[in-house]
């Protein structure tokens, strides 16, 4: 049960008067606005590529295929483990849906040795493939995965 408006306090009785005229008050653009963010935001999605994997069964692999974008993602949670750097692009190299490797443009901190943090990035990037997409869809001996240093910055590049 509703309370009535003369038996709530000054304050109320005004919130209520407002929730009223909201409820009965209609936007006759309202719909054609819903319409409009629904196809701003089916356009701004991501389409991906399938990629080439396995998943190991007893008896061989089975073959599958795991989003581009699935990949990347893993990659960037890869790189989190390089200590003083951050990554700013990250791209698939592909031939198809064969990953061959990847290229990483990081950003560091100033100091850091930028060798040792490539290197660990490589390191990185090359198990990560491996592991999500396995061992016989990616070969990490033939595997080309170029690191960048794009930008340098005074404080730490994850924030």
């Amino acid at each position: 049960m509703t309370p009535e408006p003369e038996d709530l306090s000054p304050g109320s009785a005004m919130l209520d008067r407002s929730i009223r005229a909201l409820r009965e008050a209609h936007d006759p653009g309202w719909d054609q606005a819903s319409q409009r963010v629904l196809a701003a935001v089916r356009a701004a999605t991501r389409r991906s590529w399938p990629v080439d994997a396995t998943f190991p069964v007893p008896d061989g692999a089975d073959r599958l295929s795991i989003s581009d974008q699935v990949v990347i993602s893993t990659l960037r949670r890869a790189l989190d483990s390089v200590e003083s750097c951050a990554p700013s692009r990250i791209s698939l190299l592909l031939d198809g849906h064969e990953c061959t490797g990847a290229t990483v443009s990081l950003v560091a901190a100033y100091g850091t040795d930028l060798r040792q943090a490539a290197d660990e990035a490589r390191r990185a990037v090359l198990a990560a493939l491996e592991e999500v997409l396995g061992p016989p869809a990616f070969e990490q001996r033939t595997a080309s995965v170029d690191i960048a240093v794009d930008d340098v910055t005074p404080g730490d590049p994850r924030l």
